[in-house]
């Protein structure tokens, strides 16, 4: 039962991506990652075109913003379980850890894009941050926040169409070699992506740059408010030690998971599961 509902989870992660993947192919036929045009940037004016404008434009922009909430999601999920019954296949782990991570970074560089008030807030926001934070320099560089907003966005633009492209490319590699799935389960995995889409799109509906309900977030995003809570009470730089020791940690699990018991194992996933929960909805 629990292989099937971890099996259930990866193939739900990616489905998602795939998903994610195409939709976000759609949109870039009409997006425009440019600053430049006044009062709305060509950015966000195309946004508002494909909302307004492009047939099914708004489904699709809506798929894709909340798939890929159920990608990070269901990835974070996938490494929880994997490491609540632990088992001893490093090419899974680090698939699933590499998945979870370049789900958030193309979340991030994606929720950018629209150009609006929510991706003007974010940049200077994690531009403060990263100045005290351990490899702050070296991550802003790479995510763009040390240039000039035009090339901030065309720099965030690249980084989503990369990671995706690679994070598609490396699923696809595992789609073809796991004799755990079979059509039940990918259907399972389908049916959750498709329904929870669904209730998201109803419950959540999308903004559009420009319109009265267009301001800056009093909070981040889901996915980032417990990071922003953490930073919060413990300031950029400790929050940062934390972030990398977390990564090295899981990057490295394979070499030392063995050496703690499955009770000690399954405690702290416990733990780190109510912690997330807690900070989540804090």
């Amino acid at each position: 039962m629990f292989e099937r509902l971890t099996t259930i989870v990866r193939w739900t992660a990616m489905i998602s991506l795939l998903i994610v993947v195409a939709s976000g192919v759609l949109l870039s036929m009409y997006y425009v990652p440019s600053t430049a045009g006044e009062p709305l940037s060509d950015a966000a004016a195309s946004v508002r075109f494909i909302t307004g404008s492009v047939v099914g434009g708004p489904i699709v922009r809506a798929v894709h913003h909340h798939t890929t909430s159920l990608l990070v999601a269901s990835a974070l999920c996938w490494v929880g379980l994997m490491l609540w019954q632990w088992r001893d296949d490093r090419r899974r782990w680090w698939l699933g850890i590499g998945l979870a991570v370049i789900a958030i970074v193309g979340a991030w560089t994606g929720r950018l894009l629209p150009d609006d008030a929510y991706a003007a807030t974010s940049r200077e926001v994690m531009r403060y941050a990263l100045r005290e934070a351990h490899g702050g320099d070296l991550v802003a560089t790479l995510l763009g926040l040390k240039t000039l907003p035009a090339m901030a966005l065309a720099n965030a633009y690249a980084m989503h169409a990369i990671v995706l492209l690679i994070a598609c490319g490396i699923v696809l590699s595992r789609l073809r070699r796991d004799p755990e799935a079979g059509s039940s389960t990918m259907l399972v995995a389908a049916a959750i992506c498709v329904g929870t889409v669904i209730m998201l799109t109803r419950i959540l509906p999308l903004g559009v740059p420009g319109d009265a309900a267009d301001i800056a977030p009093s909070r981040p995003w889901w996915m980032f408010l417990p990071i922003h809570h953490v930073t919060e009470a413990l300031g950029a730089e400790l929050t940062s030690i934390l972030m990398w020791g977390l990564l090295t940690a899981l990057v490295s699990a394979p070499w030392w998971i063995h050496r703690i018991t499955a009770r000690t194992r399954m405690i702290l996933v416990a733990v780190a599961t109510i912690l997330f929960a807690g900070l989540l909805f804090a």
